[in-house]
């Protein structure tokens, strides 16, 4: 005895759409998770490619950022620095005013820029890095390196009323110093650039610890290359980028960018459980001066029993697909291009009650998209693996919904001929039963909706 069961499992495929967001100080990120695609259904075992991009700084940012830079300009500043640029202090005014020069696109996340110096007293107010035109020429060398009095001006700057909600500290030193507790830089990123000399040295190193999560001090090697290391480390980078499955981690890929870039990403993920509308997930994690962030792209995906036949009726004339309940039956499925769906198949285990109260010995679970009366008709095949007796062949019989079905199809032709004959349409769902070779039974049936189908 044989009996099936049919279910929705997949009744559509919509499309996905990018997340995007803002990091840090407010660095535009969008996350496209590509593949899978929204709705998609996958066999369990088998593994799911994902992929998708990172774009960072493409879009127009949320400049909710200042910038202050703090200049050393104790008397060893007035050193020739060996470049064209001239003397350490030039240099360091050289490189102020490239970055600034960089931060006047709609990508960049900085409001405004200011100035101060240590231990002297010049500065430049904040303005729009757009605006900024001061050539730093009241900045001049004299005096010690006292960090603390360059990070307090800096502090002042930024922290005044009106400014922007996320705030960044550049210093930029030649050699070691003193330092002092400064209070109220809690909430500030400090990036400290040592340009060889002393390096970061542990009062320099002191100062900078008081910063925000992310202050950090970094050796420069050389005045020459003092511009890109600064411009570099304030700018925006991808740092990775997780594939979540139902909020979980299980994929951490080292996907790094830096500046305006887009970024692919791809890997293979597997082991999911059997379960319909899980989240699959690519999570970028991004940071700029401001600090990190994080902007998701996530899509719904189906994870059918191992077994589990596809079959994609999706632009097609007709559309076919077999499947197996190993060592007890075979099922082929047929249907016209109207279902333009993706159909699934997988054997199943049935109880007397699918199969009008007796024993059933094997089934199957279609997925069947079309649910409306008048919908297109489709087909199953189900043909015994064995031999069977007489005497089952007398018991065989087909149940929908426990409704035993009786009306033949019109693929006996004496049934098809009268019916012709009297004008009457072949009646849907309807059933042929029949011995085919082997002493095997084949069961084949039509319906146009959803019910459950038991075979006997």
């Amino acid at each position: 005895m044989l009996c099936t069961a049919s279910m929705i499992v997949l009744t559509s495929t919509p499309v996905g759409f990018a997340d995007s967001g803002t990091v840090g100080g407010g660095t535009a990120v969008t996350t496209t998770l590509t593949g899978p695609a929204e709705g998609a259904s996958f066999v369990a075992g088998a593994g799911i490619p994902v992929s998708g991009t990172v774009d960072l700084g493409q879009g127009a940012a949320v400049k909710d950022t200042d910038l202050a830079f703090v200049l050393d300009t104790s008397g060893s500043t007035s050193s020739a620095s060996g470049l064209s640029c001239g003397t350490i202090l030039s240099c360091e005014k050289a490189s102020t005013q490239s970055v600034i020069s960089s931060l006047t696109g709609v990508r960049s996340p900085v409001a405004a820029v200011g100035v101060v110096a240590f231990p002297g007293t010049a500065s430049v107010p904040l303005v729009s890095p757009a605006t900024f035109s001061n050539d730093l020429s009241e900045f001049t060398s004299s005096g010690g390196t006292e960090f603390n009095v360059g990070m307090a001006r800096a502090r002042d700057m930024l922290t005044a009323p009106g400014t922007a909600s996320k705030d960044v500290m550049v210093l930029l030193t030649d050699g070691d110093g003193t330092t002092a507790p400064v209070s109220g830089v809690g909430s500030i990123v400090v990036k400290a650039f040592a340009i060889a000399g002393s390096g970061c040295s542990a009062n320099l190193q002191q100062a900078v610890s008081q910063g925000a999560p992310g202050s950090e001090c970094v050796v420069v090697s050389s005045l020459a290359a003092l511009p890109s290391v600064v411009g570099d480390t304030i700018d925006s980078t991808v740092d990775s980028v997780d594939i979540t499955v139902n909020g979980t981690v299980v994929k951490s890929l080292p996907v790094v960018a830096q500046g305006q870039s887009s970024t692919p990403f791809s890997t293979t993920i597997s082991g999911l459980a059997v379960g319909n509308g899980q989240s699959v997930c690519a999570v970028a994690h991004a940071t700029d001066a401001g600090g990190s962030g994080t902007v998701a792209d996530c899509n719904t995906i189906n994870v059918l029993p191992a077994g589990t036949v596809l079959v994609d009726c999706n632009g097609t004339e007709i559309c076919t697909g077999v499947a197996s309940d190993p060592g007890k039956s075979s099922l082929t499925f047929a249907a016209p291009g109207e279902f333009n769906e993706l159909v699934t198949i997988a054997p199943a285990t049935s109880g007397p009650t699918e199969c009008g109260g007796s024993p059933c010995k094997t089934g199957y679970n279609v997925g069947f998209p079309t649910s409306s009366p008048n919908g297109p008709v489709a087909s199953i095949t189900v043909t015994t693996t064995q031999k069977v007796s007489l005497a089952d062949r007398l018991k065989a019989a087909v149940f929908m919904d426990n409704t035993r079905i009786t009306a033949q199809c019109d693929n006996r032709l004496l049934i098809a001929k009268l019916r012709n004959a009297l004008g009457i349409p072949e009646p849907i769902p309807c059933i042929t039963i029949s011995y085919v070779a082997g002493s095997r039974l084949e069961y084949f049936v039509k319906f146009n909706a959803d019910p459950k189908i038991a075979f006997r």
